[in-house]
C-alpha cells in the first residue's frame, strides 16, 4: 500500500528519503552556518582594507558587507572601529541587502531636509551616539536604530 511512509527497496522511510526534503535540510543547515558566521563576524575584529579609491575623499570609512574599506592614509581609532562594527550589527539583522535599501530611501528623503542628510539617518545617528561606548555591542538590541526614527536630532 503506497502511503506517506511507505518503504523503497532499502527499507528507509520514503518521507525521509525523497531528495525534495534532503535539499531543505541541506539548505536549512547551510544557513544556520551562515548565521552563526555572521554572528563570530559581527563581534569580532573589522576586516580592514585599505586602498585609494574607497570611500570619498570627505569620509573615513565605508563598510560594506561588513569590510571596512578606507584610504591608506586614514588613521583607524577604536571608536572607529566600533561605529563600523554597530553598522555591522545592523547589516546583520536586516540580513545586508534590505540594510542598503532602506539606507538609501532614508537618505534620499532626509536629502531636501534641513541639515545634513548623512547625519541626520536613523542609523548613523545610533552609530554615531554609541561609538564611543566600546561595550555598546553587548547590551545593544536588536533594531536599536529604530528608535533614531522616532527621536528628533539633536542640535
Amino acid at each position: 500500500m503506497a502511503g506517506h511512509f511507505s518503504t523503497d527497496c532499502k527499507g528507509t522511510c520514503f518521507f525521509l528519503s525523497c531528495k525534495f526534503y534532503e535539499k531543505k535540510i541541506i539548505n536549512i543547515i547551510f544557513f544556520a552556518h551562515i548565521f552563526v558566521l555572521l554572528q563570530r563576524f559581527t563581534y569580532s575584529s573589522m576586516k580592514v582594507v585599505r586602498n585609494r579609491f574607497l570611500p570619498a575623499p570627505q569620509y573615513d570609512a565605508i563598510n560594506l558587507f561588513g569590510f571596512l574599506f578606507c584610504r591608506h592614509d586614514t588613521h583607524i581609532t577604536p571608536q572607529l572601529i566600533n561605529h563600523e562594527r554597530i553598522h555591522t550589527a545592523q547589516m546583520r539583522e536586516m540580513l545586508f541587502l534590505p540594510f542598503y535599501l532602506w539606507y538609501l530611501i532614508e537618505w534620499l528623503i532626509r536629502l531636501p531636509m534641513r541639515g545634513n542628510a548623512y547625519f541626520s539617518l536613523s542609523m548613523e545617528r545610533e552609530a554615531y551616539r554609541h561609538m564611543n561606548d566600546l561595550d555598546y555591542l553587548k547590551h545593544r538590541r536588536h533594531y536599536a536604530w529604530l528608535k533614531m526614527l522616532r527621536q528628533r536630532k539633536p542640535k
